[in-house]
């Protein structure tokens, strides 16, 4: 499938609830797969079947109808990305180049060489590879346990030595108490072989899991999973968060919408991320721009050679700073631009957050901080020269250099390099225009550092409202 964009979106009067309904339809567009729903009255859809999904079941989902629901709560479930573990017991003949085509003899398994790592001994390891072809074995995704793989560029070779392990990632969507402002996001990045009752698919036929309780809400047998986290709201409770990520209710223009591909095939992996900006006039102008509000599961690049999960959420929030708790997420950011990240290499949010060493000794769910390691100040957060912006210098136009932007985990005994964001770049504050970089790109921020998002349609100008 091919990345969806909703674009310019326009929802009804102060209702970011549509926002986040309009984003379920482009991740089932862009591939996630539906497992369940309830419509917050009496219905509550187990059967996994798309055209069953009770949000709507067009097979385009883009033309489905906005069901309203402004009194009632509502909540969805879908899986998305996987990530396999395949184990090995000596190390590579070759070298293995990140983001490579790997395939596997006999079975044709295919997938993109992530990374590896091995013990001391170099008899106890393992490769990270995201699927792409299933193959014909009797392993997941159609590996087989005693197969040589081999890198396509590389020619680098190992056996797999053992059964693989695939990491699957589940989302739930859940609007509560009735307000069309409030709601609650939990996700999950779990072994599917030997973590099945952590998933919270496995939740659906507790008695708790009702027309208006996801899976993980709490009630009879439906607790929070152990291996799961709070994006937004609360763990097992009716105590929601607010969708525009702010301290207040806002009055809010139009939507920015993208969700990657996750269907993988053939040379092409899933990317898996998916996020979305309202544009926010309760935040504050700035002329001559106004601000977003903004939350996204963004997909990482660079990420350390075992990590089987390189995606973090990026939602604005006060909490405690250095204190992790992967069950309560309530309180939002106030800050009069969601968007910007704080300049130079620390910051006051802990504002993105993950799983760290999934399916190790010792991983859990981590606050990262984001940032940036150009010439930007750590207090006022504009470059430290607003006419000097830098560019890249052989170009033969002037075209302003997109920073990469750093997600670490700082906190003591927890931390990590967990990658740079794939669809997150800043540039030295001020305008670069709407588009940028050949229209892959979006400047939905437009002070304090430049915050870029894609990726982009390409040819769609955002508009504000």
């Amino acid at each position: 499938m091919a990345d969806v964009h909703s674009l310019n979106y326009n929802i009804a009067t102060n209702n970011p609830w549509q926002a986040v309904w309009r984003l379920s339809r482009c991740m089932k567009k862009a591939g996630w797969t539906y497992k369940a729903s309830g419509d917050g009255s009496s219905l509550k859809d187990t059967t996994g079947i798309a055209s069953n999904d009770l949000w709507g079941g067009n097979a385009d989902p883009l033309l489905d109808t906005f069901p309203g629901w402004f009194t009632v709560p509502a909540w969805i479930l879908f899986e998305g990305c996987s990530t396999l573990r395949i184990p090995i017991t000596s190390a590579p003949t070759g070298n293995f180049l990140r983001g490579e085509n790997v395939k596997q003899a006999f079975t044709n398994a295919e997938g993109e060489f992530l990374g590896y790592v091995i013990d001391a001994a170099g008899t106890t390891g393992y490769l990270v590879v995201m699927p792409r072809v299933a193959g014909s074995g009797f392993d997941r995704w159609g590996w087989n346990n005693t197969c040589a793989i081999t890198g396509d560029s590389s020619g680098a070779t190992v056996v797999q030595n053992g059964f693989v392990i695939e990491y699957v990632h589940q989302i739930v969507l859940w609007k509560q108490n009735g307000s069309k402002d409030q709601g609650t996001i939990y996700c999950q990045c779990v072994d599917a072989i030997w973590e099945p009752s952590e998933l919270f698919s496995s939740r659906l036929t507790a008695a708790g899991c009702t027309a208006t309780v996801p899976p993980g809400g709490g009630g009879t047998g439906n607790g929070f999973p152990t291996i799961a986290y709070v994006v937004l709201g609360t763990g097992g409770t009716l105590a929601p968060g607010l969708w525009n990520c702010q301290g207040a209710t806002g009055s809010f223009g139009n939507v920015q919408i993208v969700a990657t591909n996750v269907t993988p095939g053939s040379g092409v992996s899933a990317d898996g991320t998916l996020w979305m900006a309202i544009a926010n006039a309760n935040m504050g102008t700035f002329a001559p721009y106004q601000c977003y509000s903004f939350l996204g599961f963004m997909r990482l690049d660079n990420q350390e050679e075992g990590d089987v999960d390189p995606w973090v959420w990026v939602v604005p929030n006060f909490n405690s700073y250095s204190v992790s708790n992967r069950t309560v997420n309530t309180s939002t950011a106030t800050s009069p631009d969601h968007l910007s990240l704080s300049s130079g290499y620390w910051h006051t949010y802990a504002w993105t957050r993950g799983w760290r060493k999934r399916g190790l000794t010792g991983g859990s769910y981590c606050e990262y901080e984001a940032h940036v390691k150009g010439r930007f100040s750590t207090t006022s957060r504009v470059e430290l020269n607003p006419l000097d912006r830098e560019v890249t210098a052989c170009d033969l136009q002037r075209t302003y250099v997109g920073q990469p932007v750093f997600v670490e985990g700082v906190m003591f005994g927890l931390k990590q390099s967990k990658g740079t964001f794939r669809w997150i770049r800043m540039v030295q504050g001020g305008s670069t225009g709407d588009m940028y970089a050949s229209n892959k790109w979006a400047q939905m921020s437009h002070h304090s550092g430049a915050v870029l998002l894609g990726p982009w349609d390409g040819s769609t100008t955002p508009l504000w409202s």
